[in-house]
């Protein structure tokens, strides 16, 4: 009787150990999609201020960087995601 309560035991430690390791690769994941996407959506917001002019000095001839970094170019961030995304 003792071996097979341990041999079930043991069986439901590794699947409850498989699952918190799935649990946290699968949060991992989702952190790491957050995150790419932040950075996609702040690129995505340089790129288009700098392809339309936006925050280009024309006494320097050079792009303003300071302006690039601040400028909001499309109404809400989820324009930016979809744009880089879909490449139009």
């Amino acid at each position: 009787m003792t071996d097979a309560r341990a041999g079930s035991n043991s069986y439901s430690r590794t699947t409850s150990e498989h699952t918190m390791n799935r649990n946290i690769a699968l949060v991992a994941a989702a952190v790491l999609i957050v995150w790419l996407s932040v950075a996609l959506v702040r690129v995505e917001n340089q790129r288009y201020a700098m392809a339309v002019g936006m925050c280009y000095d024309k006494a320097k001839g050079l792009p303003d960087l300071v302006c690039v970094h601040r400028v909001e170019t499309r109404t809400a961030w989820w324009w930016h995601l979809f744009y880089a995304l879909t490449g139009d």
